[in-house]
């Protein structure tokens, strides 16, 4: 699965899911509060291998609609609990929390990214973790536009 975090301007940003046999999914966002979440989302399910968190459930076929199933929130709870601790230490400037490598390295290659481009990672990230910064070009395979 790949995943694209496209800087559309200061305040916004675009998540784009692209899963083989899915449609793809992709919102636009508000970056100040959302985008640092996904980072910790990201980081803390690689880190503790949550196939069913957020991103794996994703990489499983699941719907953004279908992760709002109240049947899934147990499990789900889990991993937003380790999640918001993570994003909280963060922000406090710790960097000892599990998935916290993961987190800053997400955070500093998205803090070079210009206007227009996107931060592409995979899931599962497997060996090696890829971290890419890509320009998206109207009308190509990896144009994030929509």
């Amino acid at each position: 699965m790949r995943i694209s975090f496209q800087r559309l301007d200061p305040r916004t940003n675009r998540f784009r899911i692209e899963r083989d046999g899915h449609a793809p999914i992709c919102c636009d966002l508000e970056t100040r509060s959302l985008l640092l979440h996904d980072f910790a989302h990201y980081a803390y399910e690689d880190a503790v291998d949550a196939g069913d968190g957020f991103y794996g459930r994703l990489y499983q076929g699941a719907s953004l609609d279908e992760l709002r199933d109240p049947a899934l929130a147990p499990a789900l709870m889990e991993v937003e609990q380790g999640v918001a601790m993570l994003q909280s230490a963060f922000k406090r400037g710790e960097f000892d929390h599990i998935g916290a490598g993961r987190l800053r390295q997400l955070w500093g290659a998205w803090q070079k990214i210009r206007q227009d481009q996107a931060l592409v990672v995979r899931w599962p990230p497997g060996e090696p973790r890829l971290v890419e910064v890509t320009r998206a070009r109207p009308g190509s395979a990896s144009d994030t536009r929509g």
